[in-house]
């Protein structure tokens, strides 16, 4: 009896101690094309040639009366575009003056009157869309530059890389150690930090995240009513679901035959300490350049999609690998009780740059002698849809 309480009592502090325990879930379909999972609802297009030229549709919006505000990062501008595609006025632009950027690096909206718009300046911008420019926020200095922002209810979720312990400044740097890092961090409405979360990933903490966070920002984020879901940039398929509160609900392992994830074998010996690197540069750009990574994540009702990017040669383009450069979307569907993959591996060349009620918004490609780009509203069809 004195044995099987001592069994008992050791499952029960493993267990407590254990918060790296994910649920493994694999998906059940693959290689379906963009068009049978997707219906195209409706379409609007956007010359882009107007009163000024619009470079790209990175990321967009669709206000309560069909405006839509659109982040085009190659030309540094905020548009404010009518429902019929025509810029009505341009909210932010390339300057150093103020609601002025060198670089965008992301922003979101409440929905209502205000963007908030973020750069590679540790601050963010409140920018009002009848009245300009309102304010500048400084951020907390701990961590490093914002990458994304997202706006969830009263607060602010803004992805930045914590490195530095609180009570550093300036002239004091007190840097954490590589486990303690965080990649998300939650504001106030007034840009007050309230809490850092989500650390590295456990396996590569010989490697202090120098072969894994090549890409920017760390990882990707979206969120519900209910819950934010975030992926990092580590190599990992691995899905990250908190309430709004940060506290963590669960963590999932996504089995996909298209992911390929970091080598940990290549990494075991590699030793990053004190910046003494003792391995070649080419081992580690190759390294680098061959696992996969997550580029952007949006839900729409129970229906998560992620788009991922398969191994990219550019970067290290001397260092080959034997997977083909390119990106492709994955389906899931998502409740507050469970999470089921259903589609991997939906190619396609429309890019995700937004959401709206029931549809996920799609962009074409703008190509050399594009004169309009279209913005495609689409539902998931019900087969995929449902549990």
């Amino acid at each position: 009896m004195l044995k099987l309480s001592f069994i008992v009592l050791l499952l029960i502090l493993l267990i407590g101690c254990n918060s790296d325990n994910p649920n493994i879930k694999t998906f059940e379909a693959e290689n379906i094309s963009f068009n049978n999972v997707f219906e195209i609802e409706h379409f609007i297009t956007i010359p882009l040639y107007q009163k000024d030229t619009i470079l790209s549709v990175s990321k967009l919006s669709v206000l309560g009366n069909g405006d839509i505000i659109v982040l085009d990062k190659y030309n540094t501008r905020i548009y404010l575009l009518d429902k019929q595609g025509l810029i009505k006025k341009t909210l932010c632009s390339k300057g150093q003056g103020p609601g002025e950027f060198n670089y965008i690096s992301d922003y979101t909206t409440d929905f209502i009157s205000n963007i908030y718009v973020i750069s590679a300046l540790p601050k963010v911008s409140m920018i009002n869309i009848d009245k300009g420019f309102i304010k500048d926020f400084k951020l907390a200095f701990v961590h490093r530059y914002p990458q994304a922002i997202e706006f969830i209810g009263d607060k602010f979720l803004i992805t930045a890389k914590k490195t530095l312990t609180d009570g550093s400044n300036k002239n004091d740097f007190r840097f954490l150690s590589y486990s303690n890092e965080c990649y998300l961090n939650l504001y106030n409405e007034e840009f007050e930090l309230i809490k850092s979360f989500l650390g590295p990933h456990p396996s590569l903490e010989n490697t202090l995240g120098r072969l894994a966070n090549s890409f920017i920002p760390f990882v990707v984020i979206s969120h519900n009513e209910s819950s934010i879901l975030a992926i990092t940039k580590e190599g990992f398929y691995r899905m990250y679901e908190f309430d709004l509160e940060t506290n963590l609900k669960n963590i999932y392992d996504l089995k996909s035959r298209n992911f390929v994830e970091i080598d940990l074998n290549e990494t075991k010996e590699m030793r990053f300490n004190n910046n003494k690197w003792n391995m070649g540069i080419e081992k580690i750009g190759k390294i680098i350049a061959s696992h996969s990574y997550p580029i952007k994540l949006k839900i729409v009702s129970e229906n998560v999609l992620i788009k991922n990017g398969m191994p990219f040669e550019n970067i290290y383009p001397q260092f080959r690998t034997n997977f083909e450069e390119r990106s492709y979307y994955d389906l899931i569907y998502y409740s507050s009780d469970k999470l089921i993959p259903k589609v991997e591996n939906i190619k396609s060349d429309l890019d995700l740059v937004g959401t709206s009620g029931n549809f996920f918004i799609f962009a074409e490609a703008i190509l050399e002698k594009s004169t309009e780009i279209k913005l495609y509203f689409c539902k998931v069809k019900d087969e995929y849809s449902k549990v």
